[in-house]
């Protein structure tokens, strides 16, 4: 990831956060003008999704020590993942009862995006944790498997 000092990534994935948070923001309130009233339960997902973002990242910044990167990432995730979803339902003109394809194309991007943030993150979090995140990632991917199968089958 170049050749930027330990300080310079902590800088860069704080900043780069409040501009994802910006534009998760724009994105929840066109959101909750097209769709609160069509679909009031997805659009109150997403708004849980945004404030579970912004409470995980709050406290890790507040609270520092060792879990801080740990908690900013699993922040990360959930940012990016109300990001998609908004921009799903935005671009489908829809509301987020994703036919299979787009369910199945929503949780691959969120694992995309999710190796990414781990490949920054890496260095910034002890190795001990990085076995959690590892199982974070495995734990999700098994998740979307069941999740995409399920939408399939019409169960969900």
């Amino acid at each position: 990831m170049g050749n930027l000092t330990l300080e310079q990534k902590i800088t860069r994935l704080d900043e780069a956060y409040k501009v994802f948070l910006t534009i998760f923001t724009l994105l929840l309130s066109t959101v909750i003008a097209f769709y609160g009233r069509v679909s009031p339960w997805d659009s109150a997902f997403i708004f849980i999704l945004y404030g579970i973002s912004v409470c995980v990242w709050t406290a890790a910044h507040l609270l520092g020590g060792e879990t801080e990167h740990l908690l900013k990432f699993l922040s990360w995730f959930v940012l990016i993942g109300g990001v998609i979803q908004s921009l799903l339902m935005l671009h489908l003109g829809t509301a987020t009862r994703l036919n299979g394809y787009y369910y199945a194309l929503n949780w691959a991007a969120a694992m995309c995006i999710y190796f990414l943030v781990f490949r920054y993150m890496r260095s910034l979090v002890p190795k001990d944790m990085r076995k959690l995140m590892f199982l974070f990632f495995v734990f999700y991917s098994v998740l979307g498997v069941v999740l995409i199968m399920l939408k399939f089958t019409g169960v969900i």
